[in-house]
């Protein structure tokens, strides 16, 4: 170690430019080199070792070389499986990286940064970060870092549905790699292109897209590949309901599987098979291919096989009439805690013990498994107002990310021109000026937009309010008795469908015209008995036709009163907490969140604004 110290305190007292950078560059490879002798022993001193570095080289004030340092301590924390740690120090690398111009380096980090947010499902943020890469790679010759940017793109649009987007974005990865000798790269993008086409139905382009995959995965004899193929094209087959060549492929699947020990995807096989076989009433094989599929992801410890092989365990007994393994399976299913729970799988679990329950003639615990049901698949919220909010605020966040790209590639070429001109600091602060006023001038552009969005929001909710209203005034014109249900319905009996006919017109009835929403104290209790009906069946009517709950479904029906009443002079004098009041909301709170749920503003926003609208119409 003291010989060491001395060459750093030699290489210290150099002054010369030119030899100055000579050496920070052996520096910063010194530091590296150590890292890697000592990584694979002592993730500990390796960090240690590369801290060190990091700290001398700022106190030298070489930021060109810190980069260099993040990065490896970045891959440190990857060699280890860390990649939490791994995301923050390729985020500290990258923009030193940048000022140093080392683009590969660079570019690596972002991809390495995209990816970690795709994984936490931050697909904005992961796009954006591919999109700096694909601009810092854009001059480079690696045509396999190339391909792997337009590859992550593919499987993000892919995830978020943009299929034609994604399959441009496969098509640019063939096109690289074609005639090289990354074949197997180039082969999973064929893959990739299958799989949207199988999802688009598009089944003949699909099978062409795997055909293709399976040809170059045989010639680098990657098992794992052509298995995983084989399965691709079986559930091709599977969907066009040709049951003889989808099982052949899923047997090849499972054969080649076997031959690798690869037990968790040999499982996954058999489910696909197992349930194709159930769909054609080949019970026992079925039976037999998903207990077995249960045995191996025991074995390998799979958590999330073992919850998906329950779940279909537990819809076949129910199907076969074995009422106690269907309750013993997805009650296993549901307690499980060492996985996230897929929420699809989940909520026909959870169906499966409310309809099993029902026809044991436990209501208690059938309610109760039916609300957890209800409760996953409640969209609560006014789907089309909220799809219009949805799509105005992708669009925002698009823009902006676009813009923020822009200004990103600006400071890339500010950081370019540098390097070539040298410490030349009146250029750098014209530039950096520029960006000041450009940044300004963007973040006005978007508060303008984001307010264009929100009075778009405000012109829509005025005219659907003035559309309430004349279709308030045409109800009660109509001079017809109030429907009632002919007697108390029992509850220990199944409503039919003149009576949910009967009970729907009562409720619309009583809640457009009679307006009960406006009590805040009531209850689906009290309402039932109103409508002489018991709440279970009130429920039912509730969520089968307007796929809400209770809750949300006076909630509605309160925030279309108020939006009557805000535009309304007779209640001009009113606070925006007395309109909650009298619509039936306790509090200013609970009025603020339900509206601004239900139509994307605030009632305040809505009532200082609506004016302005209503003079442009």
């Amino acid at each position: 170690m003291k010989i060491n110290w001395i060459i750093l305190f030699i290489l210290a007292s150099i002054t010369s430019f030119g030899k100055t950078d000579l050496r920070k560059k052996s520096l910063s490879e010194y530091y590296i080199s150590n890292a890697e002798a000592i990584k694979s022993i002592s993730k500990e001193d390796a960090l240690k070792t590369i801290d060190s570095g990091i700290i001398y080289l700022s106190n030298l004030k070489n930021d060109s070389q810190i980069g260099d340092l993040y990065f490896y301590k970045a891959r440190i924390y990857d060699f280890y499986y860390e990649y939490d740690s791994s995301f923050i120090f390729y985020k500290k690398a990258a923009p030193f990286l940048i000022k140093s111009s080392n683009k590969i380096d660079a570019a690596k980090s972002y991809i390495n940064i995209g990816y970690e947010h795709y994984y936490r499902g931050e697909y904005e943020l992961a796009l954006f970060s591919y999109n700096l890469a694909e601009i810092l790679l854009e001059n480079q010759e690696d045509i396999l870092l190339k391909s792997k940017v337009y590859n992550n793109k593919g499987l993000l649009k892919k995830s978020i549905g943009e299929y034609y987007e994604a399959i441009l974005d496969f098509q640019l990865v063939i096109d690289l790699l074609e005639n090289t000798e990354h074949e197997l790269n180039l082969a999973n993008a064929f893959n990739n292109i299958g799989i949207i086409y199988w999802e688009q139905k598009n089944y003949q382009l699909g099978i062409n897209y795997f055909e293709k995959a399976l040809k170059l995965y045989y010639k680098n004899n990657s098992t794992p590949d052509i298995a995983s193929t084989y399965v691709n094209i079986g559930l091709i087959f599977s969907s066009k309901s040709d049951t003889t060549k989808a099982i052949y492929y899923y047997d090849q699947a499972i054969d080649l599987y076997s031959q690798i020990n690869n037990y968790q995807e040999m499982g996954l096989a058999m489910i696909n098979k197992a349930v194709l076989l159930d769909k054609n009433k080949r019970f026992e094989e079925a039976e037999m291919l998903f207990l077995k599929s249960l045995e191996f992801f025991d074995k390998e410890k799979y958590n999330l096989g073992v919850f998906i092989v329950k779940c279909n365990l537990s819809q076949f007994y129910s199907e076969k009439g074995d009422k106690n393994k269907a309750i013993n399976y997805a009650l296993q299913a549901i307690s499980m805690t060492e996985i996230d729970k897929p929420l699809n799988y989940l909520s026909e679990t959870y169906l499966v013990l409310a309809s099993t329950f029902t026809e044991l003639r436990d209501f208690q615990k059938a309610n109760e498994y039916l609300f957890n049901y209800v409760q996953i698949k409640d969209t609560a919220f006014n789907i089309e107002i909220n799809k219009e909010i949805a799509e105005l605020q992708t669009k925002y966040e698009t823009d902006k990310k676009d813009l923020q790209l822009d200004i990103y590639s600006k400071q890339i070429k500010i950081n370019e021109l540098e390097i070539e001109q040298s410490r030349n600091y009146t250029l750098i602060a014209i530039f950096i000026i520029i960006l000041v006023l450009i940044s300004t001038f963007i973040f006005a552009i978007l508060y303008l937009q984001k307010r264009r969005s929100y009075m778009s929001l405000v012109e829509q909710n005025f005219k659907l309010a003035k559309s309430d209203i004349e279709k308030e005034k045409k109800l009660l014109e109509i001079k017809e008795p109030e429907p009632k249900l002919s007697s108390q319905i029992n509850p220990e009996t199944n409503i039919n469908d003149s009576q949910k006919l009967e009970l729907l017109d009562s409720l619309s009835r009583i809640m457009e015209v009679e307006k009960i929403f406006m009590n805040s104290q009531l209850t689906i209790n009290e309402l039932a008995k109103l409508l002489k009906t018991n709440r279970n069946y009130l429920s039912q009517i509730i969520n089968e036709n307007y796929n809400i709950n209770f809750n949300n479904y006076l909630n509605e029906f309160r925030v279309r009163e108020a939006r009557k009443l805000l535009i309304s002079e007779k209640f001009d004098n009113y606070t925006i907490e007395g309109i909650g009041q009298t619509v039936g909301f306790f509090n200013r709170a609970s009025f603020n969140t339900a509206f601004k749920k239900h139509t994307g503003v605030t009632p305040s926003f809505f009532r200082n604004n609506y004016f302005t609208i209503s003079k442009l119409s």
